[in-house]
């Protein structure tokens, strides 16, 4: 190197603001100790100051523990750049600056030791990661669900959210460490603990329903989703769950099927009802679509009906009913024959002109049952018949 480029690489050295040091590696030996040789103004400021000619560990031995002499040596025997990466000066402790090195060839037995200071870079981005960490969680305490994830090693939560930590009365702090058998009661632990084994075993997402009794005694019913998280490796490291507790979402559920079978339990009374419009004599006005459901129903409610009012006479009124065909007449028929063996007379009323068309088309025979043309003929019968069977039954004259 001229004198001119030298006084320039001097001067360079000089101003440069990262920690310089030149050592000499004679012999470029593995073991050899590299000597001293200089250090710019930066690196005095930064690691001291040593003399000329000195081995690293008389002058700097912090450096010395760091592996510098290995890595000078390295670098001198190969003519290539090498780095010892981030290394931390003094004894673990928080404050020392953490240092990357690197060491390049400078030619005639010479090495170059660059130190760069990224304490301060490292503290930025500590500073921002807990920021994001900070942002995170508070991003996901706002969802309502239970969210966490939990070690496969261990089955220990490594992390959760507000939802879940206040769910066994923890926080997302103390939740972080504890296992199964500590939040929950033996059962239930237990069943948690051979799910989450299986679904580290697999690869997919696994969703279900599932309902567990917790520490109030009170099962409750919840909707799971859990996915295995694995390295680069496939191992399960991780299990990431999503809960979300549908106990109330059940129960109303619940609730709006029995009001459900309740509303439609009235509708199928009052499409069948029973009225008494005199003593002994009920009237069944039949309105709409006869089909087997209500086929049934007006049997039931016909003979429910005879015995609670101790029926003597019941007036069927079809004036209402849409169309009758064989299966609706075989219907009527089953009815007034299951209220005979009740000793109840059943009159039909209501019969359309097309309605007994079409019956008498299909050769439908109601037999010996009693017809009358419309409600009030029905009616009149019935009394008549009431009136006969009281003169029947009266007192004897003297």
């Amino acid at each position: 190197m001229s004198e001119g480029n030298g006084s320039a690489f001097t001067d360079l050295l000089e101003r440069l603001p990262t920690a310089v040091h030149v050592y000499r590696c004679d012999g470029a030996e593995a073991t050899a100790e590299p000597r001293f040789v200089a250090a710019n103004p930066a690196a005095v400021r930064a690691l001291g100051r040593g003399a000329a000619g000195a081995r690293v560990e008389e002058v700097f031995p912090a450096l010395r523990g760091a592996g510098i002499p290995e890595l000078c040596a390295r670098v001198a025997r190969s003519g290539s750049p090498a780095s010892l990466g981030e290394v931390r000066l003094g004894a673990g402790d928080g404050g020392a600056p953490v240092l990357l090195v690197k060491a390049f060839p400078l030619g005639e037995g010479c090495v170059g030791v660059v130190f760069e200071d990224v304490s301060g870079l490292k503290q930025a981005h500590a500073e921002e990661l807990r920021l994001l960490r900070i942002a995170c969680q508070a991003a996901i305490d706002a969802v309502p669900d239970i969210l966490f994830v939990k070690s496969v090693d261990g089955q220990r939560y490594v992390f959760s959210n507000k939802a879940g930590a206040e769910g066994v009365g923890l926080t997302t702090e103390t939740i972080v460490g504890k296992r199964n058998d500590d939040l929950f009661p033996p059962e239930v632990a237990r069943h948690l603990t051979e799910m989450d084994e299986r679904i580290a075993a697999g690869h997919e997402r696994a969703l279900f329903e599932e309902e567990l009794p917790l520490d109030d005694k009170r099962t409750r019913s919840f909707q799971t989703t859990k996915v295995p998280v694995r390295d680069r490796d496939d191992k399960p490291l991780y299990i990431v769950g999503l809960v979300r507790d549908v106990t109330r979402q059940k129960e109303v559920e619940l609730d709006l099927a029995r009001a459900r079978e309740s509303l439609l339990d009235t509708i199928r009374q009052l499409s069948t009802p029973v009225l008494p419009i005199h003593e002994g004599v009920l009237v069944v006005p039949l309105i709409g679509q006869m089909d087997s459901e209500r086929g049934e129903r007006l049997t039931e409610t016909l003979l429910d009906g005879i015995q609670r009012h101790q029926a003597e006479i019941v007036i069927i009124d079809i004036t209402g009913v849409m169309t009758v065909d064989t299966s609706v007449a075989s219907r009527l028929i089953q009815a007034t024959r299951a209220a005979a063996l009740l000793g109840a007379e059943c009159v039909l009323v209501g019969i359309a002109p097309s309605i007994a068309q079409t019956l008498v088309q299909l050769g439908v025979d109601f037999g010996a049952l009693t017809t009358r043309g419309d409600l009030r003929a029905g009616v009149g019968y019935a009394l008549d018949r009431k009136g006969s069977r009281a003169q029947r039954t009266g007192p004897h004259r003297r």
